[in-house]
């Protein structure tokens, strides 16, 4: 051997020995060389962590790595251990998640161990019960903190690659090794960048219940998909890291109040300038305005905040805001003192209005002082929304109350920087802010209305150096296949508020292998059509003004500009990945051919419209079973949350899938027995 090759193969076994040492082995040469460790005591998320963290090192390597509580666990030489959540191995080692940010975690080798605990505390009294079963991964938004979970969901995204692009094993990115090793100087700790990260989802029991069982019986494939439908937008909401440090119940708070105190105690509602209280003329009770000057609501308010401190001490907010819509505020003389008026109105509308910001900024206030009074601790959640909306000038906000803001809710729209001087305006005195958009419910259904980048971008705007404390955004109507990169940046935006939306983009594009080009090119080919159709186009704002929101911008618009000829460009684009290009992977097609599906739903979805004129009955009805027969086949593949927009669709008429017949019934139902 010469002395050169001889000092080469000494370097490269000094490098591999040294490799060898510097890394702690979880799966070697695709057999487990770890045990996952969860406490005695543990809780479902942590038990969800491990069970997550099982499953992809399965798919990963095909070893599966065996799962124990602290107290069972078959220790082996050399094997190491992965601890999932705080138990007493955790503790003996020095790590106490108790001490830690809400919901923040540490990820942490020590020796042979690797450490995956978080702060797992909750806000809801009957969580705190170990080994709480039978608690669906929807629930888990709710008043949980969920930071072990997070922890292995950061250690599958950082340490290995993984990928969550859309719900469903399809959307799954798990690269593939024989051998799983992390680096024995492992030591993170983090949590998440904002206090609630949340998309409202569309796919849930209590929907099911309100909603989706007027027609799901006449489908039986939808009502059986609907369990894993719903858990798989859930975990893919988890793996996006969505949850909520504190549940901020921000909700509209009096739609109940009329029919309660209407009769009683009138005077709390919104005098109307005929002179009664409650609604205004013809109006529905569910919209009720409220007399926010009026002792007497708030006296109501704060026993109805002791009240709930009664049932569940943890849970320390109190709502108080207002009911939905843009009419039927109080004119009484106390609550026009309290406004500005010499508003202007939203910079976006015309013509003059009073502002109402100051009012209901003296409101939330006033509650925030009572709340203190009851709990030290305790603070109020409200609007600012419809004339509410722009910040107050002349009022700071108390530093207990939590502001959720209803903006951004259009897409797309022209530049509106004043709103992030609102922003800014309404945390003057530490007030915290929550986005309460309405920007995902606002996309149009089931077409590919792509405004991905300028969502995107708004979002990046709002958590660079503004005072942003969370998201509320509302609903995730789950179109993966139309609106999939616009889920999928906000939501990683979300948990990493200093990643950059570009890499976010591509990290998108990426999970379709050598079809990610094609994918990019037809996802921006749909964006800069939206923008062209509806942004500053007469026809879009005549179409919205003339037939409102549900049926104009939502279906008439479609109807109208999502042709078979546009649809066809579109189909054009994906038409360059046939055959699919040369080192795609299973995979990757199966996630391409999610587009595609997607594209064959859109044209089904307008091709059952009922058309404006001169409706053809029976065509109709066989295009609804085109559709619906569609809908049950992809039903499992999360192409799209076909229960969302059936409901929208069944909600306005646009289709006569309602019309349809059910399923024949077998002939031990036709004889009143139970097969």
């Amino acid at each position: 051997m010469t002395l050169h090759s001889f000092i080469v193969t000494s370097l490269a076994l000094f490098a591999a020995l040294a490799g060898e040492s510097l890394a702690l082995d979880l799966v070697k040469d695709g057999q487990a060389a770890s045990a996952i460790v969860i406490p005695k005591d543990w809780l479902q998320w942590q038990k969800l962590a491990a069970e997550e963290l099982q499953y992809h090192f399965r798919k990963m390597s095909g070893a599966t790595v065996p799962v124990f509580t602290e107290d069972k666990v078959e220790e082996k030489p050399g094997q190491a251990l992965i601890l999932v959540g705080q138990g007493e191995r955790v503790t003996a080692l020095g790590v106490d998640t108790a001490k830690m940010r809400p919901a923040s975690y540490a990820m942490k080798v020590s020796g042979n161990t690797l450490i995956l605990a978080g702060e797992d505390g909750t806000q809801v009294d009957r969580l705190r019960k170990p080994r709480a079963e039978g608690l669906p991964p929807p629930f888990f938004f709710y008043g949980v903190r969920l930071g072990s979970l997070y922890a292995v969901y950061d250690l599958l995204d950082k340490q290995f690659g993984c990928r969550w692009v859309f719900p469903g094993e399809i959307g799954e990115v798990i690269p593939k090794r024989t051998t799983i090793s992390v680096p024995d100087d492992l030591n993170v700790t983090r949590g998440p960048d904002l206090a609630q990260r949340f998309f409202r989802p569309a796919t849930t029991t209590q929907w099911h219940l309100k909603a989706y069982k007027a027609f799901l019986p006449k489908f039986p494939g939808l009502e059986k998909a609907f369990p894993k439908a719903e858990r798989d937008e859930a975990l893919w909401m988890l793996r996006m890291r969505m949850g909520r440090n504190y549940y901020f119940e921000s909700s509209h708070e009096y739609t109940g109040w009329w029919k309660q105190y209407g009769q009683t105690l009138p005077e709390i509602f919104a005098l109307q300038p005929d002179g009664s209280r409650g609604c205004q003329k013809g109006g529905n009770p569910q919209y009720v305005k409220m007399c926010v000057t009026n002792p007497k609501l708030w006296d109501l308010l704060i026993a109805k905040y002791q009240t709930q401190l009664a049932a569940d001490a943890v849970n320390k907010g109190l709502c108080v805001a207002e009911d939905d819509g843009d009419e039927g505020f109080c004119v009484c003389p106390k609550c026009q003192a309290w406004d500005l008026v010499e508003g202007t109105g939203k910079p976006q509308m015309d013509g003059k209005h009073v502002i109402l910001s100051e009012r209901y900024a003296r409101f939330y206030n006033e509650m925030a002082r009572r709340v203190r009074k009851v709990d030290p601790a305790g603070f109020v959640i409200g609007y600012a929304y419809s004339w509410y909306q722009p910040a107050p000038q002349n009022v700071t906000m108390e530093p207990n109350v939590v502001i959720a803001f209803s903006e951004f809710s259009v897409y797309p729209h022209k530049p509106n920087h004043y709103a992030m001087e609102w922003v800014d305006r309404w945390s003057r005195g530490g007030a915290r802010i929550i986005l309460r958009s309405n920007a995902l419910w606002y996309q149009v259904p089931s077409v590919p209305y792509v405004t991905a980048h300028q969502m995107a971008g708004d979002l990046a705007r709002m958590v660079e150096g503004r005072k942003l404390y969370g998201t509320d955004l509302d609903t995730m109507t789950g179109c993966w296949a139309a609106y999939g990169p616009l889920y999928y940046v906000l939501a990683r935006k979300q948990w990493d508020t200093t990643a950059d939306c570009g890499a976010l983009f591509s990290e998108y594009y990426d999970a379709f292998g050598p079809m990610g080009p094609v994918v990019r090119e037809y996802f921006d080919y749909w964006e800069q059509f939206t923008t062209a159709k509806y942004l500053d186009n007469p026809e879009a704002a005549e179409i919205d003004t003339k037939y409102g929101t549900m049926n104009g911008h939502f279906f008439i618009s479609a109807s109208r500009f999502y042709t078979p000829e546009v649809l066809a460009r579109g189909r054009a684009i994906l038409d360059k990945a046939t055959p699919l290009p040369a080192g795609a992977t299973p995979d990757q097609a199966e996630r391409f051919r999610n587009i595609e599906l997607g594209l064959e739903h859109a044209a089904l979805t307008l091709k059952a419209y009922v058309p404006l004129e001169n409706p053809d009955r029976a065509a109709l009805l066989k295009a609804a079973r085109e559709l619906m027969d569609f809908r049950e086949k992809i039903v499992g593949r999360n192409v799209v949350n076909v229960y969302a927009v059936t409901n929208q669709e069944n909600g306005r008429r646009r289709t006569l899938a309602t019309e349809l017949p059910g399923p024949e019934p077998s002939a031990a139902d036709a004889a009143g027995k139970r097969p």
